[in-house]
């Protein structure tokens, strides 16, 4: 059975994304690419969504979790300050390889770096801190990725995690879940509530895209 996005109506996404500035022409044809081959990568309104929020913070060091093709790395690199750089992180071998393909055709190698491994693994390798971090990775890994990511997380720096609502059935009661969907129901919402009930912590959780949360650290 095909699940389909409860987050958001299709009429509300489709005005949306029709108003919104559009994606510059080298950066559209990564979208476009990604689109037709069927890879997930952030959807335009979560797009617009995190560069007005980069767009505000002026980042130095932004740290992905999931590179996928490089298409938000490429998208969050127009908005680090002129000394800044990302460090991202991909475990599938495709992904890496096209993510880098990607990056030197967009001419930002000075300004990523593209991690293959798995980011559980690398995360405890990486050093210095942060001021953004971005997971948008395996949903089964949330919490671990957000635990280790409070290790490198600058004062006053932002957690961004994308896809938390999965289509809308992490809203959903647990006897309303079939059962091949309560391993991931139990997983976001455990990590939702831990994230969102973090006292060091200003968040917010927002029906966008797939669900995203926002969380900035009290300085």
């Amino acid at each position: 059975m095909k699940i389909e996005n409860k987050v958001v109506y299709e009429y509300i996404e489709e005005y949306i994304r029709k108003v919104q500035p559009k994606l510059d022409i080298e950066l559209e044809a990564v979208r476009a690419q990604a689109e037709e081959s069927h890879v997930p990568i952030i959807k335009p309104e979560v797009a617009s969504l995190i560069h007005t929020l980069l767009a505000i913070k002026k980042p130095k060091r932004i740290l992905e979790i999931g590179t996928a093709v490089g298409f938000s790395a490429n998208l969050m690199c127009k908005y680090l300050v002129s000394d800044g750089e990302i460090i991202t992180i991909e475990r599938n071998a495709d992904m890496y390889k096209k993510a880098l393909e990607n990056i030197k055709k967009l001419k930002t190698e000075n300004k990523i770096k593209v991690i293959f491994g798995d980011a559980i693994e690398e995360m405890t390798k990486i050093s210095g801190k942060f001021d953004v971090i971005f997971i948008d990775a395996a949903k089964g890994h949330y919490d671990t990725f957000y635990n280790d990511s409070l290790l490198l997380l600058a004062e006053e720096g932002m957690i961004i995690a994308d896809n938390v609502l999965y289509k809308g059935l992490v809203a959903c009661e647990k006897d309303e879940i079939v059962r091949r969907h309560k391993t991931i129901h139990k997983r976001m919402r455990s990590f939702i509530d831990m994230i969102m009930n973090n006292p060091e912590f200003e968040s917010t959780l927002i029906p966008v895209g797939d669900g995203i949360i926002i969380s900035k650290k009290i300085g």
